[in-house]
């Protein structure tokens, strides 16, 4: 790779590369100035890190391109999720900065995780191998399970993050597994490459491969709350602290979406234009219309007897999940646009619930529904 070509790949790479030189000044303030850690100072360099990582987004937007030898694409669906996910860090760092659940020493700390969170998000958000998002999500995951648990001395916030590592842990060894079965009989890990031998294939493939696309499905499926891999979300939300957890149902959920998106459209579908079908032999429009349909009647049916609101939340982001998936059934341009705004209005309304969530939390100590009599 020539020094030309380095750069220009770096360029394309600005906004994760802002992200980690945000977190290089947030370890550096807290190893120099102790001081800092009891204040809002970190949350206060989260929101400028995000904006001018959302202004270097907007520098290289342009034509879809790939780069660092197509690993990450640069292109309209890499822009929006970048936008969106530096303005889910930048909301999570302020519904953290008045909330009584964190404690003001605890702050850089919060904040540095939050930061490595987003980086891991935006790698799924841009990634166009399998190598590369596995890092991501596994980026995002492993963060998660420590920002889960965040009141080291609550015991529901250390159970909250004890299951979601091992659900974690299930699905991501669930997902590695289909890496390793799509490599070996494709022989590429980069998502183009893929589907160009699939399609050769004329849906005359072994087993496997359908194996290995489920076993895709259970990786992606955990990070979104889909069923069958759902059943982590309503004790980590009823657990971790809420700041968090309002991070948690936007951030994540939404990069789950991003490399969803990604894998099932430029994997395993053959696009024309602005539409696309399935491979021939990998008939996932038909799966997908029922996990979404699942998905819906569990969320909505199970959040009916909650009588904790957090748990409650947690069971809508459940059946909001199968209300996005039924866009990937389109076929066209237009239901990937729905997803997208679909995810754009989710994420404010989220954001507002979860603040008022918090400031119940901050004046009665509890997410119970008695809790919010006479609002």
């Amino acid at each position: 790779m020539t020094s030309d070509v380095l750069i220009s790949n770096l360029i394309l790479l600005s906004p994760e590369l802002t992200l980690i030189g945000l977190l290089a000044v947030l370890f550096l303030v807290d190893g120099f100035v102790p001081s800092a850690r009891n204040g809002n100072l970190p949350l206060v360099l989260i929101f400028i890190g995000c904006a001018f990582g959302a202004w270097q987004t907007y520098t290289i937007s342009g034509a879809s391109t790939f780069f660092f030898n197509n690993f990450a694409a640069s292109d309209g669906l890499a822009m929006f999720f970048r936008y969106f996910f530096f303005f889910a860090c930048a909301m999570g760092a302020y519904i953290a900065w008045g909330s009584k659940e964190l404690e003001p020493k605890s702050r850089m700390e919060f904040a540095l995780l939050l930061i490595c969170v987003t980086i891991g998000m935006n790698l799924m958000a841009v990634a166009n191998h399998l190598l590369l998002l596995y890092i991501g999500i596994e980026t995002v995951s492993i963060i998660s399970f420590v920002l889960a648990g965040f009141n080291k001395e609550d015991l529901k916030s250390n159970e909250a993050s004890f299951k979601y590592l091992v659900f974690g842990a299930l699905s991501s060894g669930l997902m590695i597994y289909g890496f390793s079965l799509i490599y070996g009989y494709t022989g590429s890990l980069t998502y183009h490459e893929i589907v160009r031998f699939l399609s050769a294939q004329q849906g005359q493939f072994p087993a496997v491969v359908i194996f290995a696309a489920l076993l895709f499905y259970a990786g992606l499926a955990y990070k979104i709350s889909a069923v069958p891999f759902h059943f982590w979300t309503p004790d980590v939300y009823e657990g971790a602290p809420t700041p968090v957890v309002t991070f948690f149902s936007v951030g994540p959920k939404a990069a789950g979406f991003a490399a969803l998106i990604r894998v099932l459209l430029d994997c395993f579908s053959i696009r024309s234009g602005s539409t696309w079908k399935p491979v021939a032999g990998l008939a996932w429009g038909e799966t997908i219309a029922v996990i979404s349909a699942v998905t819906m009647l569990v969320g909505n049916l199970s959040a009916i007897a909650q009588t904790n609101v957090k748990r409650m939340l947690a069971y809508s982001s459940i059946a909001h999940v199968g209300y996005m998936l039924m866009g990937l059934l389109a076929g066209e341009s237009f239901g990937l646009t729905a997803i997208l705004f679909y995810l754009v209005a989710y994420c404010l309304m989220n954001f507002g619930v979860f603040w008022i969530v918090c400031m119940v939390h901050d004046e009665t100590g509890s997410s119970d529904l008695k809790a919010f009599s006479g609002l």
